[in-house]
């Protein structure tokens, strides 16, 4: 395992938003030191933590650490990406171009495109 490797897995269980944020944190304290069952990685949760106290908006919450505020907000969000409550739709073909659809289907390939990306 690499130091990125690791500092990617930290990241995703402390549910860091993006990944690329990795990109500009400082991984001096972090350390690869070769163990008896393989490397072992040193400081990246606790780089994680600290980077969640200071830059909260980075990282993503779980519905039992929400506020009330924010659930509302959730699922107003919700509610706007999947109107009535619907599961999301089959996924878009993106194995096709637009003149070789119907015009049935490219209009519901253009409803689904603006549902989603607005």
């Amino acid at each position: 395992m690499t130091k990125d490797e690791a500092l990617k897995i930290a990241a995703q269980k402390a549910r860091l938003i993006d990944l690329d944020w990795l990109k500009l944190v400082d991984t001096s304290k972090v350390t690869l030191q070769e163990g008896k069952y393989g490397a072992i990685v040193q400081g990246a949760d606790e780089l994680m933590a600290s980077l969640k106290r200071e830059k909260p908006y980075l990282f993503g919450k779980h519905a039992r650490d929400m506020s009330e505020a924010e659930m509302a907000a959730w699922w107003k969000d919700h509610a706007r990406k999947f109107p009535g409550g619907a599961p999301p739709p089959k996924p878009m073909p993106t194995d096709r171009h637009m003149r070789d659809m119907s015009d049935k289907e490219r209009e519901e390939w253009l409803k689904e495109h603006a549902r989603r990306f607005g």
